[in-house]
């Protein structure tokens, strides 16, 4: 809830904020405020921040502890705020009886200015004002109530009536005072509104990822089991050929016993291709099911991986009871583009580490294919030196370098993707993907790097198989 007037009034009343000066205006988010404060010859306890939030059904102001963050750009109401009062001096803080209104009266060169707070719950704002009461600029414009550039407002002029006096103070006594009850009270409910909305989106989105993994792995799965053209070990082709004395020119069809003599197939023919050529086209599909089956079959055991690790973060999700066991986990990957028309394998496989995601590339065509459409400047590349081998990227928290579990669960993930696997061991390069170049007319998948570093692998069955399996750690 926001502040009553009586506690506007009691943390008014500890401040003392007469005789300070605005040394900085700090914008920490959309709806809030901070004005850093000096008081000479107060010592550490005449610098603090004034805190002014005027998010809906929680607006407020009192001091706070610590620095504030700063989340986005200035925008252009504290950008005002800096050029008119940054380095005035605060000459009062008053609070209109009653009220949710409080005027603090800024000495700027030989001009007083108003900046008015008001810490109403579904309409805070704050107003810079001239003395005349001359609006000069506000933190919401809203024209309906006249609170934009060259209004008026004048709180002082207008009748509130009687004061709700049924308010009263909550127990402080276990802190300092009670800015600083304010301060914990309302830290601690935006921590955890902050813990329920990262918890419920990284829910929602590994449920979403899970059950589209899974319907992507039930289809593989009845492509694996589906049949060929033929049922048992005969084709079509073979059939055509052993039958060549039957078939006349121009027919559709042909009728002949299976191998076995069990069975009768009717075998459809193109009237318009020889009999040899009718042959070679259904050894031509029987190879093209063949490949996709076997396509099939190397994505099943990625997708059943990926599943188990998207169903292991829903649990961790489903878990977590604050914010720090939110940390480690970190969000699916991004939807990947468009499939090219008739393509079924994916680009890559996913591993998670320590809330990092590793994609790797397994051929020059996946390698590339991230590479161009996944991998980011700021994302790092790991590759098995002097092998020829799939590429690996990692991503993850924005600004952060990979511990080096995660590189070595990377170096051993390039190892074992490439002509090294063999080995034992081997050593790896790697550098961040801005630092990649595509040479002119180079093999598909081929990169040279810059400002790359070493790092030696020996190849770790336990932590191989712990990737591979799908054990997050």
């Amino acid at each position: 809830m926001s502040l009553n007037w009586r506690e506007i009034d009691q943390i008014l009343s500890e401040l003392e904020l007469p005789g300070g000066f605005i040394q900085k205006i700090i914008q920490p988010d959309y709806s809030s405020l901070v004005l850093e404060l000096f008081f000479p010859g107060k010592g550490p306890e005449g610098r603090f921040g004034l805190y002014i939030s005027l998010k809906q059904g929680k607006t407020r102001l009192h001091r706070i502890s610590g620095k504030a963050s700063r989340q986005i750009k200035l925008q252009r109401f504290p950008q005002l705020l800096r050029s008119r009062i940054k380095g005035c001096r605060i000459l009062d803080a008053r609070q209109v009886p009653g009220q949710r209104l409080v005027e603090l009266k800024i000495l700027q060169a030989n001009e007083t200015l108003s900046l008015w707070i008001r810490l109403w719950g579904n309409a805070g704002n704050v107003i810079l004002c001239r003395e005349t009461g001359e609006i000069i600029d506000a933190f919401y414009r809203r024209p309906a109530r006249g609170e934009l550039s060259g209004g008026s407002f004048l709180p002082w002029q207008e009748s509130f009536g009687e004061p709700d006096t049924g308010f009263s103070l909550e127990d402080f006594s276990a802190y300092r005072d009670y800015n600083a009850y304010i301060e914990a009270r309302y830290t601690l409910q935006e921590r955890d509104e902050a813990f329920r909305q990262k918890r419920n989106e990284l829910l929602n989105r590994w449920r979403r990822y899970s059950n589209s993994l899974r319907g992507r792995l039930k289809g593989l799965e009845a492509a694996a089991d589906g049949e060929v053209i033929l049922s048992g070990e005969e084709s079509a082709g073979d059939l055509i050929l052993a039958n060549l004395h039957r078939i006349k020119s121009g027919d559709r069809w042909l009728e002949a016993k299976e191998f076995s003599g069990e069975d009768t197939v009717h075998i459809p023919l193109d009237p318009a291709l020889s009999p040899q050529e009718n042959a070679r086209r259904y050894f031509t599909l029987r190879k093209k099911e063949e490949r996709r089956r076997k396509r099939a079959l190397e994505e099943i055991d990625d997708l059943r991986r990926e599943a188990s690790q998207a169903e292991l973060f829903v649990k961790k999700c489903e878990e977590s009871d604050k914010l720090a066991d939110l940390e480690g986990i970190p969000g699916p990957p991004e939807k990947r583009s468009p499939r090219e028309a008739g393509e079924t394998k994916h680009a890559g496989a996913y591993f998670f580490s320590r809330g990092w995601q590793i994609v790797v590339g397994r051929n020059a065509r996946e390698s590339d294919k991230l590479l161009r459409e996944w991998a980011r400047g700021n994302d790092y590349w790991v590759h098995a030196r002097d092998y020829p081998g799939g590429h690996i990227f990692l991503r993850g928290p924005k600004g952060k370098s990979p511990p080096l579990e995660v590189l070595l669960d990377a170096g051993n993930l390039a190892l074992h993707y490439s002509k090294a696997r063999s080995g034992g061991g081997g050593d790896c390069y790697y550098t961040q993907v801005k630092y990649l170049r595509r040479p002119r007319e180079g093999k598909l998948g081929t990169v040279l790097p810059t400002q790359e570093k070493n790092l030696h692998i020996s190849m770790e069955e336990d932590r191989l198989r712990r990737l591979l399996e799908g054990n997050e750690s």
